[in-house]
Parts: C-alpha cells; structure tokens; sequence
C-alpha cells in the first residue's frame, strides 16, 4: 500500500433479510486499524452494505492537511454497492433519480447521500473495488465479523 492511500473494508448483515440488520468497517492507513460498526433495528442487506459505506465516507476527515493528497479505495463484496457506485449513480441522477424503467432505485436517500458526499466531491479520489465474499480476505472477512456484530449488539 502507498504510504497516502487508505484502504477500507466495508460489509453490511441482515438477517432476516429483512430484519435486524449490522454494518461494519475497517480502515488502513500507516500500518494501522480503526474499526467501526453499528445496527438497526429494521433494515435489509442491501440497506447495510450502502450503510457501511456511507459510515465510512463520514469517518474520513476530508478537506485536512492529512487527507488532501489521499487516496482511498473502498473494498465491498457487494456488487449492488460497487456497481451502484461506479456505474449506476451518475445515471439516475441524470433520470431524476429513476432508473432507465423510470422507477426510483432502492434506498434512493442513501444513493443520494452517497452521489452528494463521495461521489462528487471526491471524483478520482477514491476507487470502489469488489472483492468476493468469504474467500479469506482479511479486511473483508474483519468487515463482515464487524457487521454481524453490530447486528447482534441490538438484541
């Protein structure tokens, strides 16, 4: 890993979907680890894993002397968020927030809150990567220990 670029795992839970649902994350930066991970009550999967990210986004510090030259990549093992992020959000935009059948996306206030605050402001600053679930990555397989533990925290 470059020395400016922080790396950031990030998983969401429900179970029942839906149900009870958890987020959790891990960030890397200088050889060091913050994790974070929260629940809802009421909540789907897809709800989580959108969740995790914007969890994420909101622990950044942008705009300070520490993260103006930083680069962050976003590691999920969802491809609704991944595709969601780089290749469906711009277009819904466009649409008015409808998709290409005119209907509104699922969890459109956190599509919209991700296009305001990720998206836009930071364009090529960040990277969404996909990583395959359960397959031993290790900030991946932390992330999804820590989402199940946020959903567990409810109980």
């Amino acid at each position: 890993m470059h020395e400016e670029e922080l790396h950031v795992y990030v998983d969401g839970s429900c179970y029942p979907n839906p149900g009870p649902g958890g987020w959790g994350l891990v960030m890397q930066y200088h050889g060091h680890e913050k994790e974070l991970f929260g629940g809802v009550k009421a909540a789907t999967n897809n709800t989580m894993e959108l969740e995790a990210v914007i969890q994420a986004v909101q622990a950044i510090k942008w705009g300070t002397v520490y993260t103006k030259e930083l680069e962050v990549t976003i590691f999920s093992d969802s491809a609704y968020v991944v595709k969601g992020i780089t290749e469906y959000c711009a277009g819904w935009k466009r649409r008015g927030w409808k998709k290409s059948n005119g209907e509104e996306p699922s969890n459109l206030a956190q599509w919209k809150w991700l296009y305001d605050n990720l998206i836009m402001p930071h364009r090529g600053r960040y990277l969404m990567k996909k990583v395959k679930g359960h397959s031993g990555v290790p900030g991946n397989e932390r992330a999804d220990e820590l989402a199940n533990q946020g959903r567990h925290s409810l109980t």
